[in-house]
């Protein structure tokens, strides 16, 4: 049934009332863009669809967008894709997430891409917290029967921090006052209950790992990506993206030994923190796998990175393949997943008696805030050799 004519009056009334409202409350907006007026007769979340007696619109808008001009305020359309520009070393999976949850967010807030960004509100924020603590606890059945997969708070609380930073990055260039998302994180006892302290792998399930790695088929080039990058994390101890963003030339001899170059080089090339800048050796049973030929036959634009397919997807993509290996072998639990490896490269060298600030030279673990860790440590210097000779301490079941 078509709403009725009065209904349609008042909400065309209500909708002026609130523009009027939100354009004394920023004079800067008083006058509207075109493309936001036809947006709101086309696919308005307010009021009713129905056709609206006006005219047909010019294509064009009478004025094109000033992004260096004080006063203007984007679209959210227009903000979400400035905040990808100069995000841009972002890895593809890491854009896609971020998107998702801002559009979740618009969604709940009852806005859409079309909307101006002054109209994200304190109280919609509120709203969109609210739905994601009132998400049930009990996993439902499918139609199918397999289990729904419901986020557990410490993905909420990500989802939180992402628009956060987004609403940060908003009020750094004047298009809010504040930050309407400050405050709103979920409780801290709520995140912390919920997460779960990874644990290394044994050496019994290592001997079932390496095995399936090694099988898989050289031709199958975006597996063998995973292959090698699972391989180099296990006997590295690095950071996943440390790892997946390698050049050819970050492997290289140093004293005659062959080492991995992690460094902070430009835009797509980061580290996370200044400690993180280090020669890691390469280990000899890596080399025995025959890691240095794979990375030598790589044509075309493999000649520059060495995982191109795994640095442009980012790690989620690598630890969503580990996680999927393990459950093949049923392996999967909870406390093991691909950040286990860097966990069992660690435990191994406290097995091998390796001296603690040879061990954090390797793996960079945050350092002790005693005054010998802060003071008199703080310029030791390791040797390639000295590092080489505490990571050949470490045996893997190959």
């Amino acid at each position: 049934m078509s709403p009725s004519l009065d209904g349609i009056v008042t909400a065309v009334v209500e909708r002026l009332q609130y523009m009027a409202q939100a354009q004394r409350k920023y004079p800067q907006h008083r006058h509207t863009p075109r493309a936001y007026i036809k947006s709101l007769k086309d696919t308005s979340r307010r009021v009713p669809p129905v056709a609206l007696p006006t005219g047909p619109l010019p294509d064009e808008p009478w004025c094109e967008p000033d992004y260096d001009d004080e006063a203007y305020v984007p679209l959210i359309g227009e903000a979400v894709l400035l905040y990808h520009q100069g995000h841009s070393h972002r890895a593809k999976m890491s854009r896609y997430q971020i998107e998702r949850d801002i559009y979740s967010f618009l969604d709940h807030a009852h806005l859409h891409e079309n909307s101006p960004i002054w109209m994200v509100t304190r109280d919609a924020c509120k709203r969109w917290r609210a739905s994601l603590m009132e998400a049930p606890t009990i996993k439902p059945r499918a139609s199918d029967g397999k289990a729904v997969r419901i986020p557990s708070p410490v993905t909420l609380e990500k989802r939180l921090k992402m628009v956060t930073h987004f609403m940060n990055w908003c009020v750094e260039r004047d298009w809010f006052p504040t930050n309407p998302m400050h405050g709103l994180s979920l409780p801290k006892r709520l995140v912390a209950s919920a997460k779960v302290k990874k644990t290394s792998i044994s050496d019994e399930e290592l001997t079932k790992i390496i095995p399936a790695l090694r099988a898989i088929p050289v031709h199958d080039l975006p597996r063998t990506e995973f292959k090698w990058a699972s391989l180099a994390l296990m006997f590295s101890g690095a950071r996943c993206m440390e790892i997946c963003q390698l050049r050819h030339k970050d492997i290289r001899q140093v004293d005659g030994l062959w080492v991995f170059d992690i460094q902070n080089a430009d835009e797509g090339h980061r580290v996370k923190n200044a400690p993180s800048v280090r020669l890691v050796p390469i280990h000899s049973q890596l080399l025995q796998l025959g890691f240095l030929e794979w990375t030598k036959g790589q044509p075309g634009e493999r000649a520059v990175r060495i995982f191109p397919t795994l640095f442009k997807k980012g790690s989620p993509l690598v630890s969503m393949w580990f996680a999927r290996l393990l459950k093949t072998l049923g392996m999967k639990r909870p406390e093991v997943s691909l950040h286990s490896l860097r966990h069992t490269l660690t435990v191994k060298l406290a097995k091998a008696r390796t001296y603690p600030a040879l061990q954090n030279r390797l793996v960079v673990h945050a350092t002790g805030k005693s005054v010998e860790d802060r003071v008199y440590l703080a310029g030791l210097v390791f040797s390639v050799k000295e590092l080489s000779e505490s990571i050949e301490a470490v045996k893997f079941p190959v």
